[in-house]
């Protein structure tokens, strides 16, 4: 069974901001797929978004230096 996090959860779990997250969400960075939203509350499927970063990671590559996302790694994983 899939875990849905709020938004403040999964900011705290990919230690972004929420501002991130939000901004992640309203640029398509974390796609709709990933979460289920009801006017302004968002639950997110943690392993979908966690999938859909890192493969986004991967297209964009890593040696851009001047983007932001580069900076996310999952709990437990090192640079």
């Amino acid at each position: 069974m899939s875990q849905y996090y709020t938004s403040e959860k999964l900011a705290e779990h990919l230690s972004v901001s929420i501002g991130t997250i939000q901004k992640w969400v309203s640029t398509g960075f974390i796609p709709a797929d990933t979460y289920i939203n009801s006017g302004k509350v968002y639950r997110f499927n943690l392993e979908a978004v966690e999938k859909a970063i890192l493969g986004k990671q991967m297209d964009l590559g890593l040696e851009d230096v001047n983007d932001p996302r580069r900076f996310y790694r999952p709990k437990g994983e090192q640079k």
